[in-house]
């Protein structure tokens, strides 16, 4: 939310004056399943409303076409840090491939746009939002719930987990007493004479609905108001029903693309049908057994049939940041076939869990692919917590990493001895071992960026290593166009590998 002056009107955006929840709660995990975070992570700004499985609607003065365009957004968000909302609906991470601003949009007039996702997400839940299209909705005093992970007091921290407040709507004339003419008809105001409870930084471009039951019908998107739920202050949204229009012919007509508000076609979250039931328990027995008989209940390869080498262990160790729940690993042999897993997000979903070591035995002589997945998509390190994972053979880490984004996938190969090599090739099924005696490194590249420097008032120029000497790698810092903590530019002086 945009921040308003009596004397110089609506301020420009910035990081102080986006807005967030005040006085809220935090919601509960599927009540608000449409919520859009406008980034992941921590370097998520502001928020948004999933109109349609391809469709988010949040607030142009976001700046979604400068900040948001080509970048993925977090929807079904709910935890800032983690896509797992079991039970939940997990949120997903997806693209965006166009954006539209509304094409009047100037300050907070008309504050509207659009963003089209690469892919469809498919709300699975009893819940399912509607944009409103009565201009004389809501009454004044409806009850309306505002939500978003932004700073939950002003000049505080954001929000990690989604949070919700109830504000009655108010009269625009109403509203006119505290803001005059700057209120446009194509706005809608909400909240307390006595201030307490508001929508404030980070909230932005958030929807702002009435709740009737599962119906929750999308009124506004959170877009200014003078400080954060103070007295006679009450919240502007822009008004959805004013541009309901504008909608229907970008999204329909320009996009082309599934909407409720497009006419009689599939809405955003469909209530089940009728059959669906009715055609489940029918299919499911008949499958179920003809499927069990196929597939032995582990895959991994009888020994005595397979294993004429011999065989090992192989040793994943993990030390986990804040979100063990995000990591979930495969193991596949040189067929691609399955040997070992933890496939589902969530099995490590102790939060006090920080190690763990899971030990797969296979068969010598083969070799096998560690494939290691984060569901969040910022690997063990380092703004969650400084964790890794390591990979061990016969008391040896031979691979280690931590900063591996979505997923790292490392080859163990092991000779007939259980040894980890390169590769098998002819030499080692001739028995000349002479590779197996070297030292072979494999610990990830750890180095810092050559090309980081930071120049300070006086002109001074400093590097990692000064950094580093004076306890500054917490710092942000700006560098290529990327501003984050020194530690990520400079790992090795800063200790963080």
């Amino acid at each position: 939310m945009l921040k308003y002056n009596p004397v110089k009107g609506i301020g420009a955006l910035d990081d102080t004056n986006i807005q967030k929840i005040i006085n809220g709660q935090q919601s509960a995990k599927g009540e608000f399943p449409y919520y859009v975070l406008l980034g992941v992570g921590g370097n998520a700004g502001c928020g948004g409303s999933l109109i349609a499985p391809q469709v988010v609607l949040t607030a142009a003065h976001c700046e979604p076409a400068t900040y948001n365009l080509g970048e993925l957004v977090t929807v079904g968000a709910y935890d800032r840090y983690s896509l797992n909302n079991s039970p939940a609906q997990n949120a997903e991470k997806i693209r965006v491939s166009k954006v539209r601003e509304h094409p009047q949009y100037s300050d907070v007039d008309y504050d509207f746009a659009l963003l089209l996702l690469d892919t469809p997400y498919i709300m699975d839940s009893e819940k399912y939002l509607v944009v409103n299209d009565n201009a004389q909705y809501p009454a004044a005093g409806a009850n309306l719930d505002v939500l978003g992970l932004g700073v939950t007091k002003v000049d505080g921290n954001v929000a990690q987990k989604l949070r919700d407040v109830a504000v009655p709507a108010i009269t625009n004339a109403e509203c006119r007493k505290s803001y005059g003419n700057q209120v446009k008809n194509n706005m809608l105001c909400a909240g307390f004479d006595a201030g307490g409870k508001d929508s404030c930084q980070g909230d932005s471009g958030g929807p702002l609905v009435q709740i009737e039951g599962n119906k929750h019908t999308q009124v506004g998107v959170v877009s200014w108001g003078a400080g954060c739920a103070e007295a006679n202050s009450p919240g502007v949204y822009a008004r959805v029903s004013s541009e309901i229009e504008w909608m229907k012919q970008t999204i329909c007509d320009d996009w082309n693309v599934e909407a409720s508000l497009c006419g009689p076609s599939t809405p955003t979250t469909p209530p089940p049908p009728v059959a669906a039931p009715v055609t489940a328990p029918v299919t499911a027995p008949v499958q179920a057994p003809q499927a069990a008989p196929q597939s032995p209940p582990t895959p991994t390869p009888p020994i005595s049939n397979e294993c004429s080498a011999g065989q090992s262990d192989i040793k994943l160790f993990f030390k986990f940041d804040d979100y063990p729940d995000d990591i979930s690993w495969t193991v596949t042999d040189a067929q691609n076939v399955l040997v070992a897993e933890i496939d589902e997000p969530g099995y490590y979903d102790d939060i006090l869990l920080t190690k763990v070591t899971e030990t797969i035995t296979v068969c010598n002589n083969n070799c096998y692919d560690v494939t290691i997945n984060d569901i969040y998509g910022n690997g063990l390190c380092c703004e969650e917590g400084n964790g890794r994972y390591d990979i061990r053979v016969q008391g040896t880490t031979i691979f280690t990493g931590k900063r591996f984004g979505e997923q790292a996938v490392e080859r163990v190969c092991l000779d007939k001895n259980g040894v980890f090599v390169t590769s098998l090739d002819n030499d080692s099924e001739d028995g000349d071992d002479d590779d197996d005696d070297e030292d072979y490194d494999y610990e990830y590249e750890c180095e810092d960026d050559a090309t980081f420097k930071w120049v300070n008032k006086k002109g001074k120029t400093k590097n990692c290593k000064w950094f580093a000497k004076k306890n500054k790698c917490n710092a942000k810092r700006k560098h290529n166009g990327k501003k984050q903590r020194v530690f990520n530019f400079c790992p090795f002086s800063c200790n963080t590998c």
